[in-house]
């Protein structure tokens, strides 16, 4: 799984910067279509909402996959 295919499974940017802000993480949809460019920030507080985000609306292999990303340093 790449960056692209988290932001989607996860609704999108606009669904997943307004998941983030429900969790007190400001985060606006242009800088989540940066992640695909630039890779997850490196942002502890980014990483954690997102794995508490994944945790809530995947399954599986897919959660799995994505909580795997998530965890990775950046290159």
């Amino acid at each position: 799984m790449d960056i692209s295919s988290l932001i989607s499974r996860l609704g999108g940017a606009d669904i997943l910067s307004a998941k983030l802000r429900l969790n007190g993480h400001p985060v606006t949809k242009h800088a989540i279509y940066k992640w695909s460019k630039r890779g997850l920030p490196d942002s502890y507080t980014t990483r954690i909402i997102l794995m508490q985000i994944v945790a809530a609306n995947l399954a599986g292999d897919t959660k799995d996959q994505a909580l795997d990303l998530i965890r990775a340093p950046k290159p």
